[in-house]
Formats: C-alpha cells, sequence, structure tokens
C-alpha cells in the first residue's frame, strides 16, 4: 500500500494510535537497507496497564471526512486495544494535459496532445487490534492483527490531436476512461522478548509476521474520430490487472551489553514474497458486437523475491563526550518470475552489503555534533517490474521491466543540535549519491507509436543543507521554522 499510494496508507492510520514519529536518515545497521532517503519509523502507543478508555473522534468538511473509534483495556500483565477509522473524500474536478513532440531527422515534426477534465474521489479504512502478555519481568508476548483498504474512481474526458507532418496525418479524436481502483490488505504479527534476569539490557526477540495485499484495477477506454470515420482511432476495451502480494517475515535479534561503554546488537531476517498478477485486455469486436480477450496481452505473472539479511551493530562511548555507532548489514535478494501462457521465465540474484558509521560528539549539556555515513537501497516496486502492458492512449503504451535492480544509495551527512531555554537548533550538511536509479526509457516507433519500460540508467549526485529551529515564547507560544536548501 506504501508503494502504491503513501498518503492514502498514512491516512489510513489513526493519529490517536501514534505515540511518535522518527525521521532516521542516517539509519544504523539494525535497520532494513531498503530506502534511499532513509526511514520513517512510526511507533504507535501500547494498551495502557489499568483501566478501561475510549475515544470517538469525527470530522466533516468539503475535502475529507473522517471518523475514528479506539479502545484500550488493561489490567495487570495483560492488555488490549482496538480502533477502527475511515476517511472519504468526495468527488473533486481536475484538469490534464499531456504534449508529446517528437522532432524527426528531415526537419519534420509529430505532435500528441491530450487534454480534458477528470473527476475522482476516494474511500479508506483502518481496523487494528492488538494485545500482550507480560508473563513475568523477563517473558513478554505480544500480538497484532489489522485490516486496511483503500479505493479510488475517476473519469477521465480527452480531447486529443496527432499531427504528423512526414507523413500528412491530422487526427482528432475523443477519449473517455474510467478507472478502478481497490487496495486491500491485512497484516498479523506475533512478537516474543525474553530479557536476561542477570544482565540488564542483554535481551533476545523473536519475530513473525504474515501480511497480505490485493490489487485491483479495472479501465474501461472508449475513444472515437471527432472529424470523420477513422476507425484506427476507434477503441472499446476493457482492461484489468488483479494483483495479489503474500508475504512471510521472520526476525531473530539479540543484544548483549559487555559493558557501559560496549554494546553488540546482531540479528538475521528473512522475508519471502510472493506476488501474482493476473493482467487481460478485452476489445469489441464491431463485426459481432462482443468483446474478445487479445491473447497478446493478456496472462498472468508469477513473481517471487527472496530478501535474507543478517547484521552486526555495535555501540561504543568514549569516555563522557564521544559515541560511535558502527555496523555491517548483508542482504541477498533472490527474484525469480514465469508467466503462464509466455515461455520466458527468468531469474536473478543480487547482493548488498550495507555499512553504517555515526560518530558524535557532546559539546555540552545539550549540544552534539555528529558526524554519519551509511549506504541503503530501493528495490524496484512491482509497479515498475510487472510487464503488464497498459494502454495510455491510442499512441503510447507502459509496461515494467522484471530485471530491474535496486537503486544504489550512499549518503554522508554531518549534523549539528542544540538546546537552551525553550530554544532548539537543528542543522545539517549532506552530500548523497544514488547509482542505478530506475528511471523511465521511452521509445518512438516510425508511426509514432511511444512504448515506455523501465531501467537502471540513472544517476545523481545530490548536496544539500537543512535547518529546523524551535523556540517557546513565555511558556504559552511555540514558533517553529525550517528551511532545505538542495541541489
Amino acid at each position: 500500500m506504501f508503494n502504491t499510494n503513501p498518503g492514502d496508507a498514512l491516512q489510513a492510520i489513526p493519529s490517536d494510535n501514534i505515540k511518535s514519529v522518527e525521521v532516521i536518515t542516517n539509519p544504523s545497521a539494525k535497520y532494513d537497507g531498503e530506502g534511499t532517503a532513509g526511514i520513517i519509523n512510526i511507533i504507535t502507543k501500547k494498551a495502557g496497564p489499568e483501566g478501561f478508555n475510549g475515544n470517538l473522534n469525527l470530522s466533516a468538511g468539503n475535502l475529507s471526512n473522517r471518523g475514528v473509534l479506539s479502545l484500550n483495556a488493561g489490567r495487570g500483565r495483560f492488555g488490549f486495544s482496538g480502533s477502527g477509522s475511515a476517511y472519504y473524500s468526495p468527488e473533486r474536478e481536475g484538469t490534464f494535459e499531456f504534449v508529446r513532440q517528437d522532432f524527426l531527422p528531415d526537419g519534420n515534426t509529430r505532435t500528441l496532445r491530450e487534454e480534458g477534465p477528470n473527476l475522482s474521489d476516494r474511500l479508506g479504512f483502518f481496523a487494528n487490534a492488538s494485545a500482550f502478555y507480560d508473563f513475568n519481568a523477563f517473558h513478554s508476548l505480544s500480538t497484532s492483527f489489522n485490516l486496511r483498504g483503500f479505493a479510488s474512481d475517476r473519469t477521465n474526458e480527452v480531447n486529443g490531436s496527432f499531427i504528423d507532418t512526414q507523413n500528412d496525418i491530422n487526427q482528432m479524436y475523443q477519449r473517455t476512461t474510467a478507472t478502478d481502483n481497490l487496495f486491500s490488505g491485512y497484516e498479523w504479527s506475533l512478537d516474543y522478548i525474553y530479557k536476561f534476569p542477570e544482565s540488564k539490557g542483554q535481551e533476545i526477540s523473536v519475530s513473525y509476521k504474515l501480511d497480505g495485499n490485493v490489487q485491483n484495477q479495472d479501465f474501461d477506454i472508449n475513444q472515437f474520430d471527432s472529424e470523420s470515420s477513422d476507425m484506427s482511432l476507434f477503441q472499446d476495451e476493457i482492461n484489468t490487472n488483479d494483483g495479489d502480494n503474500a508475504e512471510n517475515t521472520f526476525q531473530i535479534d539479540y543484544v548483549h551489553p559487555f559493558s557501559d561503554n560496549f554494546k553488540l546488537e546482531t540479528g538475521v531476517k528473512a522475508i519471502i514474497r510472493d506476488v501474482t498478477s493476473d493482467f487481460r485486455f478485452d476489445s469489441l469486436n464491431t463485426n459481432t458486437d462482443e468483446y474478445v480477450t487479445d491473447p497478446n496481452r493478456s496472462d498472468i505473472f508469477n513473481y517471487d523475491q527472496d530478501v535474507f539479511s543478517g547484521y552486526v551493530s555495535s555501540t561504543f562511548k568514549f569516555g563522557a563526550k564521544y559515541g560511535l555507532i558502527a555496523g555491517l548489514r548483508y542482504e541477498e535478494t533472490d527474484i525469480s518470475g514465469d508467466f503462464a501462457v509466455q515461455e520466458n521465465p527468468f531469474a536473478n540474484t543480487y547482493d548488498n552489503w550495507l555499512p553504517s558509521v555515526i560518530l558524535s560528539r557532546k559539546l555540552g549539556k545539550a549540544t552534539t555534533l555528529k558526524a554519519a555515513y551509511s549506504r541503503r537501497i530501493q528495490r524496484p516496486n512491482l509497479r515498475v517490474i510487472n510487464p503488464y502492458v497498459q494502454l495510455n492512449n491510442n499512441r503510447s503504451q507502459t509496461f515494467g521491466n522484471p530485471e530491474l535492480d535496486p537503486e544504489v544509495n550512499d549518503q554522508y551527512e554531518i549534523s549539528y543540535g542544540t538546546f537552551i531555554k525553550g530554544f532548539s537548533l537543528n542543522t545539517s550538511l549532506f552530500y548523497r549519491r544514488t547509482t542505478a536509479i530506475i528511471e523511465s526509457f521511452v521509445t518512438v516507433d516510425d508511426e509514432g507509436f511511444a512504448t515506455t519500460t523501465f531501467q537502471n540508467i540513472g544517476t545523481n549526485d545530490s548536496y544539500g543543507a537543512n535547518i529546523f529551529t524551535s523556540v517557546t515564547i513565555k511558556k504559552n507560544f511555540t514558533l517553529r521554522g525550517g528551511l532545505n536548501i538542495y541541489t
């Protein structure tokens, strides 16, 4: 869901369930290596130890409507919490414009232009139930289950033209595209923590998570010549793409404090992902007035991505002023895919060594200077992998590339933070180099038909600085401000 639309996924989580949000631009080796800009760690609340409480929140408006209900109960070593939320964004208007110009070797040009209004609405829900039981001070068990989903409907009205001066083509057409999107999923997790009684801070945790997602997309496309009766412009198609994603995650983490100045963390993790994408094109046969499936654009795509990882991270303290976190994470990614009809299976394996180093120095009781380096990756998501062919219009199509490699990011950062009597300042300088960036790649044939796919062809060097400050005025007012400057 986050890959598809982070905004909708975040809106589905009730804000009352969130304890805090951590933004970590240089995570240690303990964290997953995916996310080239870093990670956002959303920490949810645990049920209170005693008593019962609940909360109901309703809001309404012309842009968004929301309802949230949450309950918490706890007694002794047992606690339970549950919540449900739903939101609805009413139908709103937008505009669409697309222009593509092809400059030909002989000096002629081809121009494809499309524009028109669109209407869209959105609906989402999220439900969660979690519980924990502390057997004693050393053994703890917790579990959580959630359901989530959102749907969006969109209708595009397009007026289009294609002018080819080389082949003396001047076409005008109209098209209506109705899109229905439904994304839903569930997640169940089970976590066990054992704290060693003879050593404070020494613990082992074992986790399992089952995650399932369903993504259904339906496109109804109707197009006709608005000037004459050119049947090459005629389109009456039903385009469906149904995707299922099942994911199993196993994880073991161990923390061992050798002394007050040295701590070692290590762990292993396995993520087993199975993705199925069933895509089909049905086109209207004008002679029989029936829809016929196009076998060249219909198939079932099976894709497996398994990630096996392990890490070692160490924390050192040198006196009262210096600290060091250094670690190394290894991730192996095994991918494979095949089709039910087409006979072109593929397989690929790549390894990534992901080091991270964070050195800090205290300049006072509330002032810290840090220098950090980390390497991270961004694996291609299903949208850019899926070979399902999507016709954007009668002159262009888009499909994914299942053999893409991950983007690799190296980030260096120096940061300074201080807090003095209600005034805080955080500033940082960074340099980020990203290689094997996944970019869209467009080719246009002699007839002016464009094909878009994706390749690892980008490299980016980025420099930047950011400043955030907060000041409290007479205990009643807080003023915050920030500035980002980057290439």
